[in-house]
């Protein structure tokens, strides 16, 4: 007879059958042991695992708040891109204020700074995408408006 026991979110111990464990749809760890678990608040006792098991792990997508914040580091790098590329390409008469340009690349940054935010809502092992991203945009954002400006 095999026991499960499962580590809550909030680091309590929760014991099931197994037979329940296979139908279980959440990415909590599950401790499964060999013999009954008994529970016992001493923090120096041997615990008796014999196999760690992650369910659907493996197969899960990106948390929502990774997918957010690479969406507004794409968003962002759009836009000052684009707003460059405008000033660039317009006639000399067609081109739009220095406010204006001064907003998008406002606008640009905080969007950046917003990804770099919503990125820690994600969990610990999904985060480098969406740092990787906002942290590269505005570098290279910041350090082209240095190399203008200097």
């Amino acid at each position: 007879m095999y026991t499960t026991s499962r580590i809550g979110s909030r680091g309590r111990l929760a014991s099931r059958s197994v037979g329940r464990l296979a139908g279980a749809a959440d990415v909590s760890w599950w401790i499964v042991t060999s013999e009954p678990t008994e529970t016992s608040l001493d923090p120096y006792r041997a615990p008796a695992v014999t196999e760690i098991v992650a369910p659907g792990l493996e197969d899960q997508a990106g948390s929502f708040a990774t997918r957010v914040s690479v969406i507004l580091a794409v968003v962002a790098v759009a836009l000052f891109w684009g707003v460059l590329l405008l000033v660039r390409i317009m006639p000399w008469e067609y081109k739009p204020t220095a406010l204006g340009i001064g907003w998008a690349v406002t606008i640009a940054s905080t969007l950046h700074l917003l990804g770099l935010g919503v990125v820690f809502a994600a969990p610990r092992g999904r985060r480098l995408i969406g740092l990787t991203a906002n942290a590269v945009g505005l570098s290279s954002m910041l350090g082209l408006i240095a190399l203008v400006f200097r």
